[in-house]
């Protein structure tokens, strides 16, 4: 079953990626959806009226066959950015092979016709906005379609009124189910889009760039909730503040490319020495935040170390570069009244301390500092 999901998926999302501009990408992925819903319902009319009727509508059913392939042909269409063709592929294909339904057998007796109020909204999803005149075009169209149909434009054919009323009245309900799961469908996929992308808005308003770790956002508010929760739980929260020793030079010798590689480096080693449930973020330049949540400060003091000391131990190294990476510590631990700015001041004062001590090196704070 999740080989079937994942396999879905990657259909849902055929060149999504290659998008860069997020409109598109929701357009490209409400098109690629659209396109497995189209003939996931086709698949079930098909064979609900070969079942109640038979031979009856066997042409109808058969000249559905190059529609599977029209639709199934969207997501490629997409993977190779041919998204605009593939949008009308899908609305022409799902217009025609409606039309043609009724036209062959059904006419409007069992409701197809509904399918076309469906249609008349899918371009809103389907289009860019700057497309209203198309939007506008194909939503009268098929609006006129429906209410044509409706009225008795398409008679379909005279021997399907001999079924019985309840084998009607099962194929009717089959076409209204199948109109209401396609609408139905196209919400929750505006739903779950939306939704995503104002969670990946989220994410990128409390992440870094350059490094993907949290930024100072994200610790600000972090620090608070931290202060709140061990101030309930009676723990103990120690706030440690780090620097590269020297970073200037390394930009200065080797270009912001390496200096950018040497941040990407560091935030990847210091988040694999980080144990679960401490938070830690980068804070700005070359300055990162960490906290030690429920530690003492002897403990939190022994965790920095281990740390300094690991990023001393392993060289940055990228083709011809070799650098010898330290950082600098400050530790404070949060008083009982939990002042975030009193402890962020602290612990640069530490840390301003181990610079004036040498560098590479873990200073507590104390009053003596």
């Amino acid at each position: 079953m999740s080989k079937l999901y994942e396999k879905l998926y990657a259909i849902a999302h055929s060149g999504v990626a290659s998008q860069l501009d997020i409109t598109l990408q929701r357009k490209m992925l409400y098109l690629n959806v659209a396109a497995l819903a189209a003939i996931s319902i086709l698949l079930l009319i098909d064979v609900a009226f070969l079942w109640v009727a038979g031979p009856q509508v066997m042409d109808t059913q058969l000249a559905h066959l190059p529609f599977y392939l029209s639709f199934g042909l969207i997501p490629w269409m997409n993977q190779k950015g041919w998204r605009e063709a593939a949008t009308w592929n899908l609305m022409l294909s799902a217009m025609a092979s409606t039309l043609l339904a009724m036209y062959m057998s059904v006419g409007h007796y069992f409701y197809s016709q509904y399918y076309f109020i469906v249609f008349a909204v899918l371009p809103i999803a389907l289009f860019h906005a700057e497309r209203i005149g198309v939007i506008l075009s194909l939503f009268i169209l098929n609006m006129t379609l429906f209410f044509w149909v409706d009225g008795g434009g398409l008679l379909g054919n005279p021997e399907l009124l001999q079924l019985s009323e309840t084998n009607k009245l099962l194929l009717q309900s089959i076409n209204v189910l199948g109109a209401i799961i396609a609408y139905l469908t196209l919400i929750w996929l505006i739903e779950v889009v939306a939704e995503r992308s104002e969670h990946n808005l989220e994410q990128l308003a409390v992440t870094d760039a350059l490094t993907d770790l949290p930024n100072r956002r994200f610790f600000d508010l972090a620090f608070k909730q931290e202060i709140a929760k061990n101030q309930r739980r009676n723990d103990e929260l120690v706030l440690a503040i780090l620097d590269i020793d020297h970073f200037k030079k390394v930009n200065d010798s080797y270009g912001h490319d390496v200096g950018d590689a040497v941040l990407r480096w560091l935030s990847h080693s210091l988040r694999q020495s980080t144990r679960a449930g401490n938070v830690i973020a980068r804070i700005g330049g070359e300055e990162f935040a960490l906290l030690f949540s429920g530690a003492t400060l002897p403990e939190a003091k022994e965790a920095a170390e281990r740390m300094r000391l690991a990023i001393e131990a392993t060289p940055y190294i990228h083709q011809d570069v070799r650098l010898r990476i330290t950082i600098s510590i400050g530790l404070a631990q949060v008083g009982a009244a939990g002042e975030a700015g009193q402890a962020f001041k602290l612990a640069d004062e530490a840390l301003y301390a181990a610079k004036r001590m040498g560098r590479n090196r873990v200073v507590v704070f104390e009053s003596t500092l």
